[in-house]
């Protein structure tokens, strides 16, 4: 049971990072777009 929630605790982590880079990236692009007009 450790070694699972150990997994999951884990996989919850990286599933948080994923969505910060990607807040991370929308910010960059909205600044992005403001600034330089991409």
């Amino acid at each position: 049971m450790k070694i699972l929630e150990g997994t999951l605790n884990g996989e919850k982590k990286s599933i948080r990072k994923i969505f910060l880079n990607l807040r991370d990236t929308k910010r960059v692009n909205t600044f992005n777009s403001r600034c330089y007009g991409f």
